[in-house]
């Protein structure tokens, strides 16, 4: 699913107008919410605050602002750490990923360089001495 792209104002409007109680911070380009949404109980819960957390979480999520979850968090420049980041209008890197998540690497050893010249038959020949 294609993430939402919208200017930064509008962000930050939604998230005064829609949920004052949740903090936010600003870093670069991106908007980062400090406040701890996570469940209070275990899975599956329905007392009023982790329904009010939940229903933040959705909104807010993927499918409603377009705010992503970053697991592993980011830290903030007053030091606070968001799991909810929204890019707005700034590009993100795409990172081409193998089958177990990780960064792939290049193909080539170190020092090697990669030639994309053809060679003609007849240099093919030479080469293997026919």
């Amino acid at each position: 699913m294609a993430l939402k792209i919208m200017p930064l104002e509008e962000v930050i409007a939604a998230l005064k107008r829609d949920w004052p109680q949740v903090q936010w911070e600003r870093d670069k380009n991106w908007i980062w919410i400090v406040s701890d949404l996570k469940p209070l109980h275990p899975k599956g819960c329905t007392c009023p605050p982790c329904a009010e957390r939940a229903a933040i979480r959705k909104a807010i999520g993927r499918e409603g602002l377009g705010f992503i979850f970053g697991p592993r968090g980011h830290k903030c420049p007053s030091g606070a750490v968001g799991f909810f980041g929204h890019h707005c209008e700034s590009p993100t890197k795409f990172r081409r990923r193998d089958k177990n998540g990780k960064s792939g690497e290049s193909h080539n050893p170190a020092g090697t360089t990669d030639t994309t010249e053809q060679l003609s038959d007849a240099d093919l020949l030479a080469l293997i001495g026919g």
